[in-house]
Formats: C-alpha cells, structure tokens, sequence
C-alpha cells in the first residue's frame, strides 16, 4: 500500500516477477507466475511414471525429459490457452473474494513502514480477524468458482477442447460433474488458508521488536502444515481430473514432488 498526500493506492502484483519472496507462494490467492510449471507437474503427477521408484539421477533426467516434450505445437498452444483461462479465472476469483472481504471487514489496521519524499509506505497488520477475514473470503471465493477451475483441468486433459469449453456448464449433469473432488479440496484449501494465515501472522511478527520466537515458530507451523496436506492435494487433482486414486498419506516420491511443484492450477 503507498499513500501519498492522505491518498491510499493499492498496489496489486499478480505476476510479482521482480517481487518474488515466501509470501508470493503462501499466499490465499496463488501466484499465476508459476503455471507452466504447473502444468509441467501436473502431467508428470496423473502420468504412470509418478508411481515408479525415485532415483536422484532419474529425478532429473525426467524433469528434463518432461520439460522438453512439452515443446510440441499441440502442446504449447493447449498450455497457452489453459494459462489464459487460468488467469482470467484467478482475476475473477480474487475480485469476487476481495468483495466479499471488504463485506465481512471494510476496515483493517495498517502500520507505518517508513516515510520519504512527501509518501508515506503502510502495510496491512495481519491480525487474526483480518486473516480469518481473508481466510473466508478467499474459501468462499474458490468455493463459487470450483466448477471454472475443475474444468480447466478437464481441459487440460484433454477431455474437452478450447471451443467445448462452454458446453460443460450448459447441462445439470456435466455441471455436477464438475463439482467432483469438492470436499476434498475444500478440506485441503482450509488446511491451505489455515497455513498461509499462520505464516503471514509469522513473517510479520518477526518484523516486530520481541516477535522473532514467536514468528519462526508460525511460520515454520504454517510451512509444515502445507507440506503434511500435499497428499489431499494429490487425491483432489486426480478427482477434479476424473482419474481413478487410492488415497494414501504415504504418496510415492514422485507424485509428492509433484504436487509440491503445484501452486496455481486448479484453485
């Protein structure tokens, strides 16, 4: 937030490429800088090659095989169009929650970071109200635009083409349909706010004089919490994608990975 001359601008980075810290990743609305490389791990995670035994040396030579197959016309020009439809989803999705927060909470508390040249630099304080706030908000956002983002993966499977997109939300049955995976990947985005909450609270707490312990702790609770869910990431991703899984807490190594690569596609 900049405010210059009692005049506030929010500043808005959704492709932060100069911008890059933890928050760009533990954020409630995912960062779409990322999306190639979504798709990247997507296709490796639903392909048979996820189940095989992890190796150092084959870790690397399938990440690169991988990133290389991508190259194909086919290939690049369905990628282009799922990231295309994958941004305007998120800007819809983010407008739609941040409507819905400014509803539950139109005023937040804001901090003074320094002051220059006639501006004065502020940051929001993530209180726990505020971050139950944006918790919510952002939840009930995803929420109203699951059937967007479980279609995008249908596409991306292949299973409709850019110019059937539409027809999945034409009839009752192919729109339930779309709703497959919800309570598992609602279950995984609360867990999801809960960890982004508990590192933001962190990270700024350990700005603050005396708040180093108890900002580290948060932030390494937030970050271990979103590490212990990735196997509800995983059995979400195969359900939205109409793909048969045995859920397991015990993932192979390579799926894990995978899905750890994950942070946008799909929410």
């Amino acid at each position: 937030f900049l405010e210059t001359a009692g005049k506030e601008e929010t500043h808005f980075d959704f492709f932060p490429f100069t911008t890059f810290n933890m928050t760009t990743l533990m954020n409630f609305y995912p960062n779409r800088v990322f999306l190639f490389g979504d798709i990247l791990c997507f296709k490796f995670l639903i392909s048979s090659e996820s189940l095989e035994r992890a190796s150092f040396v084959g870790f690397f030579k399938k990440s690169w095989r991988n990133f290389i197959d991508e190259f194909t016309v086919d290939n690049l020009v369905l990628d282009i169009e799922v990231i295309a439809l994958s941004v305007l989803f998120g800007l819809g999705e983010r407008a739609v929650g941040d409507q819905i927060e400014q509803l539950i909470a139109p005023t937040v508390e804001r901090r003074t970071i320094r002051e220059a040249g006639g501006q004065r630099v502020v940051e929001i304080v993530p209180t726990p109200k505020y971050l139950a706030t944006r918790a919510v908000s952002s939840l009930a956002a995803r929420a109203l635009f699951y059937p967007l983002q479980t279609g995008l993966i249908r596409f991306l499977t292949r299973e409709v083409s850019f110019g059937g997109f539409a027809k999945l939300f034409i009839s009752m049955d192919s729109l339930k349909d779309l709703y497959t995976g919800f309570s598992v990947n609602m279950l995984w985005s609360c867990g999801y706010a809960l960890a982004c909450s508990l590192f933001q609270y962190g990270q700024f707490e350990s700005t603050t004089d005396g708040g180093e312990v108890t900002g580290a702790v948060s932030m390494v609770g937030g970050s271990l919490l979103y590490v212990g869910l990735v196997p509800l990431r995983i059995k979400a991703l195969f359900d939205r994608a109409g793909l048969p899984y045995q859920f397991t807490w015990v993932p192979t190594f390579y799926r894990f990975a995978s899905a750890m690569g994950i942070h946008s596609l799909g929410n």
